[in-house]
């Protein structure tokens, strides 16, 4: 089964399952895409009253927004594309480009914006700012959120920040693709180069070239991009099924969790327990692969506050 490449999450974002099994090395993606290979959007007109023309502009202003302004209304009302497909003014899409630690953060308690919008800002705040770094920021803003329409939700997060995580970088080789002993030969070697602190992209890409197929964009080492991982009630109540179609079976994962679609939840305890920097690999008999992980952070979690 060929492994596909794709493009990244900011392209994507509004798909419904988003954690893809396959892509070529790039800047970091946030909890990937559903497996497909993507294309570039067809060309679209340049005008100041076109969505393509209008989000470059929106984002601008949302990353240089300073605590005080007011909010990009853009990223506090849900919108979906009515064609089926992700647009650029899609509030998910925006909000998946933003990198304003601040204003993501005083989205997520922002009493007027959408849940949907709400809980974007909480997935994308962690991924670019990190759980350690996301939630001292967050700590503040909800001592602050007073607002009664939002205390179910205040809560939430308080339970979130309560857990532990691990953001890592994974890769996959499927069972179909090789067999066991090269799999495992080829997992060793990637293992000892970053053991030796070869950068994730670096290796990535040579051994995505060295396995990849003699024709089209394809390579037998797959990629799920940074994943950010913990534990969640819902986590491994369902599966993606990797047939010739790749569908959902189970009971369809809540917005937080649609990241990790691809994720086997067999793996979180080993991953919590790991230290930045170590380099794990197990077998998924889930999804029929080899994963190979490097730790990137550790949040250790806030049992003792943890909501009751």
């Amino acid at each position: 089964m060929e492994t596909r490449f794709k493009w990244p999450f900011s392209v994507l974002v509004a798909v419904p399952v988003m954690l893809v099994a396959h892509a070529v090395p790039c800047k970091p993606l946030a909890q990937s895409e559903h497996p497909s290979t993507t294309q570039n959007a067809a060309g679209h007109p340049s005008n100041e009253h076109d969505d393509w023309a209008r989000a470059p502009k929106i984002l601008q202003a949302a990353n240089s927004w300073h605590t005080g302004d007011p909010l990009p209304p853009e990223l506090r009302r849900l919108r979906k594309s009515e064609m089926g497909e992700p647009g650029p003014m899609d509030s998910s899409t925006l909000i998946a480009q933003v990198s304003n630690l601040p204003l993501l953060a005083a989205l997520v308690v922002d009493p007027s914006a959408d849940p949907e919008c709400r809980e974007d800002a909480l997935s994308q705040g962690i991924q670019v700012g990190g759980p350690n770094r996301f939630f001292d920021l967050l700590r503040s803003q909800l001592s602050t959120a007073a607002a009664k329409n939002i205390q179910h939700w205040v809560k939430e997060v308080h339970d979130r920040i309560s857990r532990p995580h691990a953001v890592v970088d994974a890769l996959f080789i499927r069972y179909e693709d090789m067999s066991r002993q090269q799999a495992l030969a080829v997992i060793g070697r990637i293992t000892n180069d970053l053991r030796r602190g070869v950068p994730w992209p670096k290796v990535y890409k040579q051994y995505s070239e060295e396995f990849g197929y003699k024709t089209g964009n394809t390579t037998k080492i797959g990629l799920y991009g940074p994943l950010v991982v913990f534990p969640d009630p819902a986590l491994g109540s369902g599966h993606m099924s990797q047939g010739a179609v790749f569908e959902w079976q189970g009971t369809p994962l809540p917005r937080r969790l649609r990241g990790l679609a691809f994720f086997d939840p067999a793996h979180l305890p080993a991953l919590l327990k790991a230290s930045v920097g170590d380099v794990i690999s197990l077998p998924s008999e889930q999804n029929h692969e080899y994963v190979l992980y490097q730790v990137q952070e550790i949040y250790k979690g806030d049992a003792e506050n943890r909501p009751q």
